[in-house]
This record gives structure tokens, sequence and C-alpha cells, in this order.
């Protein structure tokens, strides 16, 4: 009876921390739960979620390792997959994201991953990998997203523009997408056109200071600088 308790009681500690955003919580909370739970795949697989998101890619792969062992299923092995490439070890990451396809060809999220790490490694067959993915998967915005930036880079905003704005709408909560999307625009003085990504930030929790003074702007979020410029004319 205790030691159900307990966990109920660590439960409600970190998804209420996961809730808030507030990551040092989420991590203490998780590891009381995994101290208390050691044989249940989902406290393993989302307690390593915290851990990657906050920065400790070894201890989450332990995490989903020991989760693929209870159950070998799409999302453990792609979650292995994306912290082993958080630590740069991109031919088992590639193997674990194969891996994971293979468990569920409908889940478009490990050939995503694969994309990624393309990416990430500076495959030159990266851009033609994004292609086949966004072919396949038109309405999966971290396909748009990275599409939006491969567009940006070749010079083509207003496309890429297009591929941001696609990605916030399919996935309103997916903030790099409007991160993106807020940069693209003020980088081209459309400042009025980023207020409404500025704000759906702010509605997922992100704290969004923007100072307009003299001409200059500057957009920190949640503390940390994230555009300086200058309003022209």
């Amino acid at each position: 009876m205790f030691s159900a308790l307990r966990k109920l009681r660590d439960q409600k500690r970190f998804a209420h921390a996961c809730r808030k955003g507030d990551l040092d919580a989420a991590v203490a909370a998780g590891r009381s739960l995994l101290a208390g739970a050691p044989d249940d795949h989902k406290v393993q697989n989302d307690v390593g979620v915290v851990l990657l998101d906050a920065g400790q890619p070894g201890q989450a792969e332990a995490c989903f390792r020991r989760a693929v062992e209870l159950l070998e299923n799409a999302i453990h092995v792609n979650n292995l997959g994306r912290a082993l490439m958080a630590q740069r070890r991109y031919d088992e990451a590639r193997k674990a994201f194969a891996r994971a396809a293979d468990l569920d060809p409908a889940d478009p999220q490990p050939q995503f991953n694969a994309v990624v790490l393309l990416r990430e490694q500076g495959d030159d067959h990266a851009a033609e990998a994004l292609d086949r993915f966004v072919s396949r998967f038109p309405n999966h915005a971290g396909g748009q997203n990275e599409l939006g930036c491969t567009l940006e880079q070749r010079g083509d905003v207003d496309r890429g523009l297009d591929c941001f704005l696609r990605a916030t709408q399919l996935a309103p909560g997916y903030y790099p997408a409007h991160l993106n999307r807020i940069k693209a625009l003020c980088d081209s003085g459309r400042y009025p056109e980023a207020t409404p990504h500025l704000e759906a930030l702010a509605a997922i929790g992100l704290r969004v200071r923007v100072s307009v003074k003299d001409g200059a702007v500057e957009i920190d979020i949640d503390g940390t600088p994230f555009y300086r410029g200058r309003v022209s004319g």
C-alpha cells in the first residue's frame, strides 16, 4: 500500500512539473519514480524523455534501453535513437531509427529523425531524404519545419515562411516552427506578422519579452536573447 501511494504521489509531482515546464523538478520527481517503479516501461520512457530534454542524454539512454528491454516498441526504440543521436553516436542512432521504423512503418517519427540525423552529419543526401519524407508525410509538423529551414537557407524565404506557418497550423504547440517563423519575419522587417507567434509561445508557457525603443527591437524568450534588430524607416 505504501509503495503504491508513493508511486501515485511521484507520478502527480512528475506530471505537474512536466506541465509547468520545470525540468529540474521533473527530473527530481522522475528519479524518485524510477526508484519505485524500475520495471515500468512507461515510467522508464517518460523519465528518459525528460532527462533528454534536460540535456542528460547518457542517463536518458539508460532509461530508454531499460524500456526497450521491458517492451520493444517503436516509441521506445525511436527515443533510444534520439538519445544516441544527442551523443553523436550516429551509426547506433541510425540502426535504432531503422528498427523503430520496422516496428511501426506507419509512424513517421523514426523516419523523420533519420532525416535529421543526415542533416546533423552534413550528409549530401539529407535534402533528398527530406523531400521524400515530406512527400510521404505532408502533415508532419517537423518535416514542414525542416523543409522551411532548407528553403530559407537556399534563399527562398517566402516558401520557407509558408512551411513554418504550415507547421504551426498542423501543431500549434510546436515551438521550433514558431521560433523559425518569428526570426524569418523579423529578418525581413515584417515585425507585426510575428506577433501572433510570440503570443502562441506565451500561451504554451514560455516567457516572452519584446522591447522596441528608438528603432531597436529586442526579443527575449525564457530570459535568453533571441532576436536583436532595428526597425527601418
